[in-house]
């Protein structure tokens, strides 16, 4: 009976993540492998196990940004495969440390603190992002070194080295953290690259879509993944990244940078309070801002198709 209950919450916890994952451009692994490692599994695997749900959920989601042409083939080719590719060297490199950390029986310290530094990091960005005015970038020129190339989706150039920093350390991410380095490559592609925040949902999930398989393979070789529950999660995903996407379409970029903050921000007390030992305090609140922020990102985003129905009824 245990087991059949915590089956049916893993369905439910996928499904959440799930729709974070196609809303915001994240895998949802920063959802799932905190939780799984609050519900008494070891760090290692909640690692495995969070980026194994991340190829699933990433694979659901770009599939459907692809069919709704969210990025154009020429964003595919220069963005998105590049990074892709520069991910697979740091990916391995980082699985081999987190295992030798869980070796020595440091991992699950030293992930905790990476998570919450990663999750401050990644809502700080967010909020930092700067708007396109009149066709100049008026935000954030770090890295905007030559050489530099076009893109049609793009009112500014993109340096080539801003490609290759954020494709190595998303393999990184993936490898040690279990993620797959959505929750940082969105905002990062918004402050450093000048992309509007859907545009840069969908190429994190399609460069997701390419590296997380990866990494998923090198901990399931490593005897990190196991199949029952992943698949309950997978379930739940199935029909949470469909809605996920929907919402994406119809919030304004605004609500979606401030929710996305507010959610960094949130999870990263969640992993504190799990370091210093309130675990019971740490995984209620992970819980109640899995389902609590999944719940509201789809109340928002229907309420706001309704009103669109509506103005379009009566001829606004």
């Amino acid at each position: 009976m245990g087991q059949l209950l915590e089956l049916a919450l893993l369905v439910l916890l996928g499904g959440c993540a799930g729709i974070l994952s196609g809303c915001f451009g994240i895998g949802g692994a920063f959802v799932i492998t905190p939780l799984l490692h609050g519900l008494g599994h070891p760090m290692t695997f909640s690692v495995g196990m969070g980026i194994a749900y991340t190829s699933w959920t990433s694979t659901l989601a770009g599939v459907r940004y692809l069919r709704g042409g969210s990025a154009s083939k020429e964003m595919f080719f220069k963005v998105v495969l590049p990074m892709g590719l520069c991910s697979f060297f740091t990916t391995a490199y980082a699985k081999n440390l987190a295992l030798a950390l869980d070796t020595a029986g440091k991992a699950d310290g030293v992930i905790r603190v990476a998570y919450v530094m990663l999750l401050i990091l990644s809502g700080t960005l967010v909020l930092r992002k700067k708007a396109l005015q009149e066709g100049e970038l008026s935000g954030n020129t770090l890295l905007r070194l030559p050489p530099l190339f076009r893109i049609q989706d793009l009112d500014v150039p993109v340096s080539v080295w801003n490609v290759l920093f954020v494709g190595l350390l998303v393999g990184f991410l993936q490898g040690f953290l279990g993620i797959g380095g959505g929750s940082l490559m969105v905002p990062l592609l918004v402050a450093l690259c000048a992309f509007e925040a859907h545009l840069a949902v969908a190429v994190s999930l399609l460069v997701i879509m390419i590296t997380a398989p990866y990494g998923a393979a090198l901990y399931f070789l490593a005897g990190k993944i196991s199949v029952v529950p992943l698949m309950a999660l997978a379930a739940g995903a199935w029909f949470g990244s469909a809605l996920g996407v929907r919402v994406n379409r119809v919030l304004p970029e605004m609500v979606l940078r401030k929710a996305l903050a507010g959610f960094f921000y949130c999870g990263s007390l969640a992993v504190a309070l799990k370091a210093v030992g309130w675990h019971v305090l740490s995984l209620v609140l992970l819980l109640g801002l899995a389902v609590g922020a999944a719940g509201g990102l789809v109340f928002m985003g229907f309420s706001g198709e309704k009103r669109e129905k509506e103005l379009i009824k009566h001829g606004q």
